[in-house]
């Protein structure tokens, strides 16, 4: 089976290092096995077997740009010519949607690793981007149930052809091994009778380790022998170093960086605590479980499924809960310890990476075998027809929808207040009132132009705040700034025809 994987970049994060693991099986398993990266350099080259061929496409965010690598993806999916095409994260699968509508690939599967895909109306637009293209997919996953039953509510997955598929982790590498421990705590000063809490991920807003560090000075307060270690690296890295300081607790937080060997650092802990804003789906908290640790975590995405304790999840941004949970765990005996570690190494094998590869193989087989559902024609035409006639009818909603609501607000402007912004009129026909503007040389020209109290004038076009208003006055058509606009009053007049002239 011949099986593309297509991904936005090729990072350190848990979708890409997934990704990867899933790639390298499924060569070693005498499939041919093609990644493609949109953007950026790959940092896991020495992760990827050489039977796996990789290219960059070198996208940027220039439309010309895109168009090209657009045509550079289907030359070259064209000549691989693959039986699966396998996306993951949002503008991968946005990237092969759109890649389907001019080249003719059997099965599309669009893969995402969180529910959090952008905040505020960047979050809404990719939503309604999903929405739009769902068409052009034939199976849409996400990394947990919760988040996938999420995507189907907001309508951005449908509901006949979307599943749940957890990520995994390679059991051969994070398992229990005491013999590190002690050379790992040797290499940081760390003593057996200190207690050592531990977080992996990067320092970003997401990952949240300002909430685990507030919650561990409160512990510092009353246990002197506690120490923290986070690995990893990110922008917020100063910023974190400077709240340990001003918190006191230099001496008890280890900013450890970006290592390889992160399994040896698992095995030197005593808790594992993850303290994300969000998350997709966790694989850090799976590998301390699969190393026998004892786990806190935050109530973020799918990792309540993951580690499948209610008794060990704090809500988010809670650094209160955060302190009362550790402060629990780090009470405890050894022998009560124990018996979690016990329980989370049995519940990490329900995440072995094995036996996730052999699913994707089934589903790979299943819709390989079957017709998919977007390719049941083989005319091109008919393909591109119904591309433009869904992106069509998604804008056309949306502009509607979009109008309405700013022909409303300005009715309701209008009834309070006959004399409005100019930069907030609709297209109709208006009596200028008067200037807000002190500039005089501006002043002199609108005089120029005609702007004077009285003068009617009409609004032909208002492109909204940030653009520009085309109007007609005294038999001229002219364009002002909405800028400009902002600073002139203008009056509704009930009384004027529609058809008058000015």
């Amino acid at each position: 089976m011949k099986i593309a994987y297509i991904i936005t970049s090729m990072g350190t994060g848990g979708a890409e290092i997934v990704t990867i693991d899933i790639a390298n099986r499924m060569s070693r398993m005498q499939n041919k096995v093609l990644i493609l990266y949109l953007t950026g350099k790959n940092s896991n080259q020495d992760k990827i077997d050489k039977s796996v061929q990789v290219i960059r496409l070198n996208m940027t965010k220039s439309p010309i740009n895109f168009i090209k690598v657009l045509f550079y993806a289907k030359t070259i999916l064209k000549n691989f010519s693959p039986d699966i095409v396998h996306s993951q994260m949002f503008h991968a699968n946005i990237f092969s949607r759109i890649l389907r509508v001019f080249y003719k690939f059997p099965c599309l599967i669009c893969s995402e690793h969180s529910k959090i895909i952008g905040i505020g109306t960047i979050f809404s637009l990719r939503l309604r981007l999903y929405r739009i293209t769902d068409f052009l997919s034939d199976l849409n996953t996400n990394v947990s149930k919760e988040a996938t039953e999420f995507f189907i509510r907001q309508k951005a997955f449908s509901n006949n052809k979307s599943i749940h598929m957890y990520n995994g982790i390679d059991l051969k590498i994070f398992y229990p091994n005491n013999n590190t421990r002690k050379d790992m705590r040797k290499l940081y000063t760390i003593t057996d009778n200190e207690f050592l809490f531990l977080n992996v991920g990067r320092l970003t807003l997401a990952k949240d380790q300002r909430n685990l560090i507030e919650a561990f000075s409160l512990l510092c307060k009353e246990h002197k022998n506690v120490k923290l270690m986070i690995l990893g690296t990110g922008e917020l890295e100063k910023e974190l170093k400077s709240f340990v300081l001003q918190k006191n607790v230099k001496d008890y937080v280890i900013f450890a960086g970006n290592k390889n060997n992160v399994y040896d650092y698992y095995n030197c802990a005593d808790c594992f605590v993850l303290s994300s804003a969000w998350e997709g789906f966790s694989l850090a908290i799976v590998e301390a479980m699969a190393c026998a640790l004892p786990a806190i975590a935050t109530d973020a995405g799918g990792v309540r499924e993951v580690l499948n304790d209610d008794q060990f999840i704090v809500p988010i941004k809670d650094s209160l809960a955060l302190y009362t949970k550790m402060k629990y765990i780090y009470s405890l005996t050894n022998e009560k310890r124990k018996e979690i570690s016990n329980r989370n190494l049995v519940q990490s094998r329900n995440f072995d990476i094995d036996s996730i590869v052999n699913k994707w193989l089934n589903i790979y087989k299943n819709l390989k075998n079957n017709s998919c559902t977007w390719f049941s024609t083989n005319h091109k035409n008919h393909r591109h027809k119904k591309f433009i006639k869904h992106m069509y009818y998604h804008w056309h909603r949306h502009w509607t929808e979009k109008h309405r609501i700013r022909f409303k607000k300005f009715n309701l402007i209008f009834q309070n207040n006959p004399n409005i912004k100019l930069s907030t009129a609709v297209p109709g026909v208006y009596k200028f009132a008067s200037s807000n503007n002190n500039d005089k040389g501006l002043n002199h020209r609108l005089l120029e132009i005609g702007f004077m109290p009285g003068t009617m004038l009409r609004v032909i076009k208002n492109t909204g705040e940030k653009g520009s208003i085309l109007l007609k006055i005294k038999g001229s058509k002219i364009v002002l700034s909405n800028k400009i606009a902002d600073k002139l009053l203008v009056e509704r007049n009930h009384h004027i025809c529609p058809g008058t002239k000015v």
